[in-house]
C-alpha cells in the first residue's frame, strides 16, 4: 500500500500535524493534497514552501539526515530529521522510559 507525506521543501520536516502523533502521512494522494490545501488556506505555509511525495521516495531521496549527539556518551549519531524525540538516543525522553 502506498502512503504519501506532506513536507517542507526547505528542510524536509513534516508539514502540519495529523492525528494523535502528528506525522502527516496519508493513505491516498487526494488526502495528502487536501491536507496541503488546508495548510495553505490557513496561512501556515505558502504553496512554494510545501510539497507532497510518496513515502518510500521521501525517505530514500528527500528526507535529510542530521547529526545529533548521543545523550549518554556524547558521540555523534546520524538520524532522519523527522525522528520523534522519544525515539532518538539524543533526547532525555528516550532514556527516561
Amino acid at each position: 500500500m502506498t502512503s504519501y507525506v506532506v513536507y517542507q521543501i526547505a528542510d524536509s520536516r513534516y508539514a502540519g500535524r495529523k492525528g494523535r502523533y502528528g506525522d502527516p502521512i496519508f493513505d491516498s494522494l487526494g488526502a495528502a493534497k487536501s491536507h496541503m490545501t488546508r495548510l495553505i488556506r490557513d496561512g501556515k505555509f505558502t504553496a512554494d514552501q510545501i510539497a507532497v511525495a510518496e513515502l518510500g521516495m521521501f525517505r530514500e531521496y528527500i528526507e535529510q539526515i542530521v547529526e545529533r549527539r548521543h545523550l549518554m556518551t556524547g558521540e555523534p549519531i546520524f538520524e532522519r530529521i523527522n525522528v520523534p524525540g522519544y525515539l532518538s538516543a539524543s533526547s532525555e525522553a528516550y532514556w527516561s522510559m
